[in-house]
């Protein structure tokens, strides 16, 4: 599937349960709200390795959310961890304090309605990967501001897709060795094997 930045996804209930099997789930978001499939805002993608995906939960609990930026803003001023924003015609939360990096593999589809993709104004857009990168940067060097274990989270896609990519390179190289048998012409007779 090709994705792109700036696009909302639904992600595949697999990876929520992966991620749960392996008890690194405590804070990673539920894969529904209100009962339906949460979409998930695809920010970014890892500069030093480009199949991996960041992607910022969206909540329509909007009340909840505008407190906490409040709190967070009387507390330190700021808060980059919560964007209030347009989100299909309704204001919504983009939690970057739950962000969770993952890979093509585990998309679903893409967020539409009626049909289109949902994208974001170039505005909120910006702001929600600026603070991304500010989260991710600080994370890096040991202050953690995210509720997700983001590096086991990592650890666990990028293996998963190692393993993905080794099974279809053995089952690439078993194709062409089939193939090259298959190819294979048959013996020529000699004259006296003809002869008998």
């Amino acid at each position: 599937m090709d994705v792109k930045p700036g696009f909302s996804y639904h992600i595949k209930d697999q990876y929520f349960d992966m991620a749960k099997e392996r008890h690194i789930d405590q804070y990673l978001m539920s894969n529904k709200e209100n009962g339906n499939f949460r979409p998930s805002f695809l920010c970014l993608e890892d500069k030093a390795n480009p199949e991996l995906l960041w992607f910022v939960p969206i909540s329509c609990q909007i009340e909840k959310y505008k407190a906490e930026v409040e709190k967070k803003i009387a507390r330190y001023g700021k808060c980059n961890t919560i964007v209030i924003g347009d989100f299909s015609g309704k204001e919504n939360a983009f939690l970057i304090q739950n962000i969770f990096p993952t890979t093509s593999q585990y998309i679903d589809h893409i967020h539409t309605v009626s049909g289109v993709p949902v994208t974001l104004q170039t505005r909120l857009q910006a702001e929600i990967e600026d603070n991304v990168k500010n989260v991710l940067r600080m994370h890096s060097r040991g202050m953690n501001l995210v509720f997700t274990k983001i590096d086991a989270l990592k650890q666990m896609v990028m293996s998963d897709l190692q393993k993905s990519k080794t099974a279809e390179l053995k089952t690439s190289v078993l194709t062409k060795l089939e193939s090259l048998k298959s190819n294979d012409k048959p013996p020529i007779k000699k004259a006296k094997d003809i002869e008998r």
